[in-house]
């Protein structure tokens, strides 16, 4: 899924397992696709929901829009956000989950699954290109 470059501030959630940050993300998609979850606030901006992987380890970072955080909040209470990230400034290899044109309801496997095949093509496409030595 391809979304505009994030000009954004996200506030970023850090989660010790993959696991556990693609559970969070799946049950916020739920949220968000219920009739309860209907956009929160009156605000402009947008949802987005970013996750990147950690390089060599199972943690998992997932950059939340204010309106995505505002959701989280009213759907589950406040998170423990760890920080403020401008969009421009989140990792190359972070993947877009959850936008304003997509919101679907995800299971956690579902989440699993697409953070770990962009990461599958990340290494495919670095291993396929001859460094130059």
């Amino acid at each position: 899924m391809t979304l505009g470059f994030p000009t954004n501030m996200y506030h970023c959630i850090a989660f010790d397992e993959l696991d556990e940050g693609a559970a969070f993300i799946a049950a916020l998609s739920r949220y968000l696709s219920s009739p309860s979850g209907s956009r929160p606030g009156t605000s402009t901006s947008s949802v987005e929901v970013f996750a990147a992987t950690m390089p060599e380890s199972r943690r998992l970072m997932v950059y939340l829009s204010d309106v995505a955080l505002q959701a989280t909040i009213a759907g589950f209470g406040q998170p423990a956000v760890v920080g403020l990230c401008a969009g421009d400034a989140l990792p190359t290899h972070r993947i877009a989950i959850l936008s304003d044109a997509v919101r679907m309801p995800f299971g956690k496997d579902d989440v699993v699954r697409r953070i770990t095949l962009v990461e599958a093509d990340k290494h495919n496409s670095e291993a396929a290109t001859p460094q130059r030595l």
